[in-house]
């Protein structure tokens, strides 16, 4: 068996947190995205995954909320055409869609007023990636993570966070080409096995299950309370391991976890500076 960790969770995020602040011209992943349009009127963002170009064949998720108005949203790809459309009305809690990506490259997002009320939004998007944390920028929304091990393998997957954030977990693979969420997705029965460490501060939750595919798998992390950092670490075995995964190093979970939460933190505070000191492109 193997472990699939991202080598230091704690180096590692700083890395993360240094490559968002230096990625330029364009909003990086779990970024919060918030603005006001009159009706009839569209901005267009550009974004810039601060890891690298967005990967053909990941799951790419849009996540916020609309508090006033219609918003019509447009993910244009590489070349500047519709990868996919979706309209949102105004809720009273964060919602998600997700597909996967097309093509590898830089797509933008274009968000237009699509009623006679002004439309008031909050967004942000995320792609799937073997990373070693992220920052959940919202109470509400979702970060997704992925993994890959044989099929018949068993895997265990572990997820710090600070112990007053509460999540909901899911585990899927992708079950037909367009990978819309959730329809082309086949769900894992997972239930996570929760402890607290540093004096009930700090929360890991494992996961353990067997691997459906070859195919790389999704762990969606949805948050029912809270936002702050999120540390993911797995152990991955080969379809000729029996028994349970050797336990992993908890201690690590929870150093990487005190870490996890500055550079993050720091992350999305750098972000949103980014944000409202930038223009944005407005077309009428």
């Amino acid at each position: 068996m193997r472990w699939t960790s991202i080598c230091v969770l704690a180096l590692g995020l700083m890395l993360a947190t240094a490559s968002a602040r230096g990625a330029g011209g364009g909003v990086d992943h779990v970024t919060l995205i918030e603005g006001e349009l009159a009706p009839g009127t569209s901005r267009v963002y550009d974004l810039k995954f601060g890891e690298g170009p967005l990967r053909r064949g990941w799951l790419f998720a849009l996540v916020g909320q609309v508090s006033a108005g219609t918003a019509g949203l447009t993910l244009l790809d590489p070349g500047g055409q519709p990868a996919a459309e979706w309209r949102w009305e105004a809720t009273t809690a964060p919602r998600w869609d997700g597909l996967t990506l097309p093509s590898d490259g830089e797509y933008r997002l274009r968000v237009t007023s699509d009623s006679d009320a002004a439309l008031r939004y909050t967004l942000y998007y995320d792609q799937s990636c073997f990373c070693a944390g992220k920052k959940m920028p919202l109470e509400g929304g979702v970060v997704i993570f992925q993994g890959s091990a044989p099929a018949g393998a068993p895997v265990e997957a572990w997820l710090g966070m600070d112990s007053s954030m509460e999540t909901s977990v899911q585990v899927a693979y992708r079950a037909a080409p367009a990978g819309r969420w959730p329809d082309d997705y086949q769900q894992i029965s997972v239930v996570p096995s929760s402890e607290t460490q540093d004096d009930g501060r700090f929360l890991q939750e494992s996961l353990a299950f067997t691997a459906a595919s070859s195919d790389p798998y999704y762990v969606i992390v949805q948050s029912r309370k809270g936002t702050g950092g999120i540390s993911f670490l797995t152990q991955e075995g080969t379809a000729a391991d029996t028994g349970v995964l050797a336990r992993g190093p908890v201690w690590l979970l929870a150093i990487a976890g005190a870490a996890a939460a500055a550079a993050l933190a720091a992350l999305g505070m750098a972000g949103r500076v980014w944000l409202r000191r930038r223009g944005e492109r407005v077309s009428r």
